[in-house]
């Protein structure tokens, strides 16, 4: 439990920003109503004609997954706080509003209060800038309003603010931004707005809620699973392995998950991890085998302990084979555990459900049990031909500017098997391995060759990029992203990142960090 803890913890400290989303984000006009997140937790009242977008955006992420709500007076607006650019700065009106645990607030703190009060939650948050700010009530609940905000994505918003609501174990809070005084009194208003929508209790653990709120979804949509609504999906890292936790009852279990000195949260709670073959294999191209898939089952069980109930249950979901495994006297000894395994041809899924042991049988396994029958995996053929940037899905086109000034763009190189490369002259693990793609370029590329490097430089000037070029003796295409747009586009959680497309235009593996010669080869045989 307490790596999950310092995970979230760090989580919390960068605020909005955060590894992306993957969920392809879409804005909604809206004629003047009230919106509300996927989890339908809060509700804000937004002018007609202003635009909405529920999902996680570029570079905008929060602790809890489907929490947030990012609102602007138009499109451009929202794509304004988009880019990767550090010196962007935000245009028109925009509002973002997300969810964040309590206890947090008081992380380092020798002394955390049972129930904090608003002022002890504030105070501890603002410091000296809580005897300013504005003290009100928002939907009958302690809120405070301050004007300036420095955080992402405003560090260079010339007006900002934040206002902050606290309910019990949430903290609501909400940052803006606008072009005036004016735009941010009208952002002020819009956030004063907040409804906290209540949760009956009596229907946390009701099977027959189940699909009540919006799913709980992998990033890359391959797994999904329903919940009730209520119920709150933490994320304590959404890269190459994906690993989320489920609270069905969020305002009893955080402070206890969160607090080592605590103990371990009362009802159910669900841990998820999604490991890439490549990732457990060091390639895609792999037979597993059972003990592979007893491997992984294994590691799970470890992670929540506990004596396992001999009769491990096989099945299939939607073609995927899955392995349930039972176990007794878990984490404490006073749990029980249930883990699923779920192997979809390209990752390993492991879902750990973890409950009292008294209530097992009468509250949590009936539970547990509706609940892993409405998983569904999406097979990676359904994916085939839709644009996105997941592994069976076809890499979305671009146009940029080459090193001599010509367009240059992605589907220039259909018909041939294309290393997509996201770099900086400042990133040091790029200069690592630009050497093995130049290498491989002239192994596999050279001439009349099916294979090509795609090298993206992010932000910098041709001047900058061509002397980095120049140094290494790089012949393969480089391209300008002068914007950051295809950075944002992709959704580049960090450099260097890597796509292998076939030739088809179907991306088929993906890497985040340094590549090896040996793996790029790898990758040229997996696309043949």
């Amino acid at each position: 439990m307490r790596k999950f803890r310092i995970s979230l913890w760090l989580l919390f400290i960068t605020a909005l920003i955060g590894l992306p989303m993957t969920r392809q984000a879409v804005a909604q006009d809206t004629p003047g109503a009230r919106v509300q997140p996927y989890s339908q937790r809060y509700s804000l009242e937004v002018p007609a004609g202003w635009v909405v977008n529920p999902d996680e955006i570029w570079g905008l992420e929060g602790t809890f997954i489907g929490e947030i709500l990012t609102i602007g007076d138009s499109a451009d607006s929202l794509q304004s706080l988009e880019t990767p650019d550090p010196n962007a700065i935000p245009t028109g009106q925009t509002l973002l509003a997300n969810i964040f645990p309590t206890i947090l607030a008081f992380t380092g703190t020798p002394d955390i209060p049972d129930n904090p009060t608003g002022e002890e939650v504030f105070s501890t948050l603002l410091g000296p800038n809580y005897e300013t700010a504005t003290k009100l009530d928002i939907d009958g609940l302690p809120a405070v309003q301050v004007r300036d905000y420095f955080g992402p994505p405003y560090e260079n918003a010339a007006y900002t603010g934040q206002t902050m609501v606290v309910d019990g174990a949430l903290i609501y809070f909400i940052v803006y931004a606008g072009e005036d005084e004016a735009s941010l009194v009208n952002l002020e208003a819009i956030a004063a707005t907040l409804q906290v929508n209540p949760v009956d209790a009596a229907l946390i653990y009701d099977p027959t809620q189940l699909g009540t709120r919006s799913p709980f979804m992998l990033s890359d949509g391959t797994l999904q699973m329903d919940i009730n609504y209520g119920w709150m999906v933490m994320s304590a890292g959404r890269g190459q392995v994906e690993s989320l936790t489920i609270l069905p009852d969020p305002v009893s279990q955080l402070t206890p998950f969160f607090s080592g000195s605590a103990g371990t949260p009362d009802g159910l709670f669900i841990q998820v991890t999604s490991q890439p073959y490549d990732y457990i294999f060091g390639t895609a191209d792999v037979e597993v085998t059972l003990d592979d898939r007893n491997s992984v089952l294994g590691q799970a069980l470890a992670e929540v302990g506990g004596n396992p109930v001999l009769g491990a249950e096989e099945f299939t979901i939607d073609g995927a084979l899955a392995v349930r495994l039972e176990a007794t006297e878990s984490l404490d000894g006073s749990y029980n555990s249930s883990i699923v395994l779920v192997d979809d041809g390209q990752a390993m899924t492991t879902l750990r459900f973890t409950a009292r042991a008294a209530d097992w049988d009468t509250i949590y396994k009936p539970m547990i049990d509706a609940l892993v029958a409405s998983i569904r995996v999406n097979e990676p053929a359904e994916m085939a031909g839709t644009i996105g940037i997941q592994i069976g899905q076809t890499a979305p086109d671009f146009t940029l500017t080459a090193l001599d000034g010509s367009p240059i763009s992605l589907s220039d190189f259909r018909g041939k098997t294309v290393l997509l490369n996201f770099w900086a002259t400042w990133c040091t693990p790029c200069r690592i391995e630009m050497p093995e793609f130049q290498s491989s370029f002239e192994e596999f590329g050279a001439g009349e060759g099916d294979f090509v490097v795609l090298a993206v430089n992010l932000l910098e000037s041709e001047e900058q990029a061509q002397a980095f070029v120049d140094e290494l003796g790089l012949t393969f295409p480089i391209a300008l992203d002068l914007n950051g747009d295809v950075n944002a586009l992709y959704q580049i959680p960090g450099y260097p990142t890597s796509y292998l497309i076939d030739a088809e235009g179907t991306i088929i593996a993906t890497n985040i960090g340094p590549i090896s010669s040996d793996q790029i080869a790898e990758w040229v045989a997996l696309a043949e």
